[in-house]
């Protein structure tokens, strides 16, 4: 395959001849240059979407597509020119079809001469169903001859085809993948009405010794090209008896995502033999609760694993209703949850934000973390546990879940997101008050009116057996910020009894922020907030359009702050 770097020597000498009178852009290295080009030629990135554009360059997709940019790139001057155009793995990295289905057959085959000998990055992520009912004949050729003229050097192949396609298509996109496949390192395939059966050919000829990442279609259970698999996603219908078989052929893998399409686990398909990864970092389920909890039963998470756990509001079979979970099930969820909870939170050292979400018929449970090299970069979730349940429980289901969570080590979480519906659970449980003592270093509260009074009354008034005298909810706690607020809630006497409350133990809350929320204050309610007794030294925050304004209760100025400047007002 073409080495780009050699491509390169002959540009090098027209750089240095020209470096004199040139502009600033025109003396960048050429290192740098081939450094910003690949940075532009990675399909996998995703697309900002607050780059302006030009409609008139037609959808976004294409316009800030990898095999535009490059190709635009490449139009600048005859130095970018003589790079792009003398490095073949470039274009081998951006065939986006996508793209390529708006381009004519000439530009096309352009296209792939540019390429070479180069390995090859294939997209096509056509979703809009919208657009055609069937599949362009004329582009479904170009893709037949691509895969079967291309297959031997396709390093990345990840196509998506909602619509259907004639089966003498299908039939190439069969023949090629049942090809040795020396190079393919990524196969994601998703096409409408394509199937595998175990009676044909071997995915691959079982013959793939690169490939890391695999994304759909049925295949050989035996496969010896797993045993190399880091990250799967299984949809086809098999059994879990089958999923749990290919696990124990992956030693090496570290995501596994799981789709609903795989039919409930039966209780024959239940074993008491656990299965260790332990290079495991990420979990992905979707299925009803009891088909999830005995599955990941069968796994043993390493530290650090990440879950998320869905379960559906409805069925997506008619005949088929999502099967609740009953009270004799709730230990065997508690264990299974806890078991994650710890494994987790066993490693996670970067995880400052917990949100919980509790109603009759939901329980939402989501970690946040920070990047290691910026703590001002934008959190990623970590772990998400989302259970729905198709009729009202009672408070036994929460209380059993708090129990999971309440002795895992959260002394990294500094954020809460704490929302609690009436009658969703007894404030006054066990399980709830050492699910909330174990947040101590938590420093940001975002509750809901109802979870506010909660705390507050559960302080004053539980039993000394329910919280020891010298242990405080939240003892760090200096911020509260409030996200959805109704009308009049800033002058609501259960938040002001709660700033009171806090102020008697001496542990004042410091900042009151509203900026997060749509509220658009009257002046009685601000007049009224600032004057109060209870928020006196609070600085409050709050938007109003697009101007941020922030008041210390008790003092005589205001410092109104807008788009980053700031000036002070009598």
């Amino acid at each position: 395959m073409a080495n780009p770097r050699i491509q390169l020597t002959a540009v090098v000498n027209h750089q240095s001849s020209s470096v004199e009178g040139a502009t600033p852009i025109e003396k960048l290295n050429v290192d740098l240059l081939w450094h910003i080009f690949t940075m532009n030629a990675d399909m996998d990135a995703p697309i900002d979407s607050n780059i302006p554009y030009n409609a008139r360059s037609g959808t976004r997709r294409v316009a800030f597509s990898p095999l535009t940019v490059t190709w635009r790139s490449s139009q600048v001057c005859r130095f970018w020119r003589d790079i792009i155009l003398g490095s073949p793995s470039l274009w081998g990295r951006v065939v986006d079809l996508g793209v390529l289905k708006y381009m004519d057959e000439e530009w096309r085959e352009e296209m792939l001469c540019r390429t070479g000998t180069a390995f090859l990055c294939i997209k096509f992520l056509d979703c809009d169903e919208s657009a055609f009912t069937k599949f362009d004949v004329e582009f479904a050729a170009f893709l037949a001859s691509l895969l079967e003229n291309e297959w031997p050097r396709i390093n990345k192949l990840n196509i998506t085809i909602p619509v259907p396609i004639d089966d003498p298509v299908k039939d190439v996109i069969r023949r090629a993948t049942q090809r040795p496949a020396p190079h393919l390192q990524s196969f994601r395939l998703h096409c409408y009405s394509l199937n595998y059966s175990q009676q044909q050919p071997p995915l691959f000829s079982d013959d793939a010794p690169s490939l890391r990442e695999f994304h759909g279609i049925n295949f050989n259970l035996q496969s010896p090209w797993l045993r190399n698999i880091r990250i799967i996603e299984l949809s086809f219908p098999s059994t879990f008896s089958d999923v749990l078989s290919v696990l124990k052929q992956m030693p090496f893998l570290t995501t596994l995502v799981l789709h609903h399409d795989i039919p409930p686990l039966k209780n024959t398909e239940i074993s008491s033999a656990q299965i260790y990864l332990p290079h495991l970092a990420t979990i992905t389920i979707s299925h009803d609760v009891r088909t999830c909890v005995a599955f990941l039963n069968t796994l043993i998470p390493p530290p650090g694993c990440k879950l998320f756990l869905r379960t559906p509001r409805w069925s997506t079979r008619p005949l088929e209703p999502v099967p609740d979970i009953t009270h004799a099930e709730l230990p065997a969820v508690q264990t299974v949850l806890s078991r994650y909870l710890h494994a987790y939170f066993e490693a996670a050292k970067n995880s400052e934000q917990l949100s919980l979400d509790v109603t009759r018929t939901s329980l939402i449970l989501c970690v946040y973390s920070h990047s290691n090299h910026s703590s001002s970069s934008p959190s990623s979730q970590d772990f998400d546990i989302a259970i729905h349940s198709q009729e009202a429980q009672d408070a036994t289901f929460i209380s059993f879940f708090l129990r999971s969570l309440s002795h895992c080590r959260l002394t990294s979480i500094k954020m809460l997101d704490l929302s609690i519906h009436p009658c969703s659970l007894d404030p006054s449980c066990a399980s709830f008050i050492q699910f909330l003592l174990a947040f101590g270093a938590v420093e940001v509260l975002r509750p809901s009116l109802y979870a506010l009074q909660t705390i507050k009354n559960l302080q004053v008034h539980a039993p000394t057996k329910s919280i020891p005298p010298n242990n405080i909810l939240f003892p760090q706690l200096r911020t509260i910020r409030f996200r959805h607020v109704r009308e009049g809630i800033a002058t609501d006497d259960s938040v002001l009894a709660f700033l009171s409350w806090r102020r008697d133990i001496g542990l004042p809350i410091q900042v009151v922020d509203f900026i997060t929320s749509p509220w658009n204050p009257r002046p009685c309610d601000m007049r009224r907030l600032f004057s109060a007794a209870e928020m006196a030294g609070v600085m409050v925050w709050w938007k109003e359009g697009e101007m941020k304004r922030q008041f210390l209760c008790g003092s005589v100025k205001k410092r109104i702050k807008e788009k980053g400047k700031s000036e002070t007002r009598r």
